[in-house]
């Protein structure tokens, strides 16, 4: 048997080697790997196999470095890495199917990635396609197997991926400005070029609708993002507006100033976060969007010192925040951070930081 005190939480210790006296002590009731003994340790339960109810075995999660009694079944930080041909610019899902996810990669001077993985695997690449143009942000269409991309200067490129290990570009579209941002709905592609969108037929190419957001007071966008049916539009000016496109023409809601912003977007559950690109002070804003017509402002940025430039809630309570920083010392810090916004009107709850190896350009969820 031996004796120890150990110092106080928060404190690195090392066990000395544990000598145990009779095969009693090594006795495990609920059969879950860790014996009754040191469940009273570990403060894990000696009845009940997983004490956190997270889906893994008590013993198992000690064994991986995690918290029995965290309620999350899987270690957290940066797990599996991939390098591409090009920079990481956006990134979207094209869907899950028997625990592999495809993702999308705009490649910025190169064009296209497609990455495979499987649970917290090293992702593989299926294929990668040298397109025109500077590779800026992308979008899947799911049911059309086409994949938009806003290629700068290049315009507006579409691809082809009903043969994942061989992408092809059906054709390319010039808007008459560079596209800078995309977002897709029912086969139809909307473009954002300067301060005007356009609506773009992914299969034939057809230009279907032009609306110049200039005329309206409208700045150089920002980012899209689309909910249901309608588009929700951030600018350079911090002016939110919400697009109706129900039935395929773009008609103008409601919009509002806010007083930050100017990043990307995310909208679900009938409100937006909005994200920000200061350097020194970031955070995020949220917005009621339940009425397209009557946008309201439900926060500012509570916290600007949670990165808030990418961003992305899962639907139960958790958001998914990244960017690049700048530390109090004035380092420059890229980090994921997770904020608890089951209340909306509160964006500084915050809950977690990841560090970054380098700057991140976007963030997305898919299967988990």
């Amino acid at each position: 048997e031996t004796r120890f005190t150990a110092p106080r939480s928060g404190v690195d210790f090392t066990v000395p080697a544990l000598t145990f006296i009779g095969q009693d002590r090594l006795a495990d009731n609920d059969g879950d790997m860790i014996s009754d003994r040191a469940e009273n340790v570990v403060g894990t339960f000696l009845n009940q196999v997983d004490s956190d109810n997270d889906g893994l075995d008590d013993g198992v999660e000690v064994r991986q470095r995690s918290d029995p009694l965290e309620g999350r079944s899987l270690s957290s930080g940066v797990v599996a890495a991939l390098n591409i041909t090009g920079t990481a610019e956006a990134v979207t899902s094209g869907g899950s199917q028997e625990g592999n996810t495809l993702l999308l990669v705009a490649t910025g001077a190169f064009g296209v990635a497609l990455v495979q993985t499987q649970g917290l695997g090293v992702p593989q690449l299926l294929s990668e396609l040298k397109l025109p143009g500077y590779s800026h942000d992308i979008a899947y269409d799911s049911d059309r197997g086409l994949t938009a991309i806003a290629s700068e200067d290049s315009g507006l490129n579409i691809v082809d991926l009903s043969n994942l290990g061989s992408p092809a570009l059906i054709q390319s579209v010039a808007l008459g400005e560079p596209v800078q941002h995309v977002a897709t709905r029912d086969g139809i592609a909307y473009a954002a070029h300067g301060t005007s969108i356009s609506a773009v037929n992914m299969q034939t190419g057809e230009v279907l609708q032009k609306l110049a957001l200039g005329q309206l007071g409208g700045s150089t966008i920002t980012d899209l993002a689309i909910d249901g049916s309608t588009l929700y539009v951030m600018d350079a000016n911090n002016v939110l507006r919400a697009i109706d496109i129900a039935d395929g023409v773009m008609t103008a809601q409601g919009a509002i100033t806010l007083p930050n912003g100017g990043g990307k977007l995310f909208v679900g559950g009938g409100v937006a976060y909005v994200g920000t690109t200061s350097a020194a002070a970031q955070g995020y804003l949220t917005v009621d969007v339940s009425n397209p017509t009557n946008l309201r402002l439900l926060s500012d940025a509570d916290a600007v010192n949670i990165v808030g430039q990418s961003l992305v809630a899962n639907g139960s309570g958790l958001l998914v925040s990244t960017g690049q920083i700048t530390g109090p010392q004035g380092q420059a810090i890229s980090a994921l951070d997770v904020t608890n916004v089951s209340d909306p009107t509160n964006t500084g709850n915050f809950v977690t930081r990841i560090n970054l190896p380098a700057a991140p350009q976007d963030v997305v969820l898919a299967n988990g």
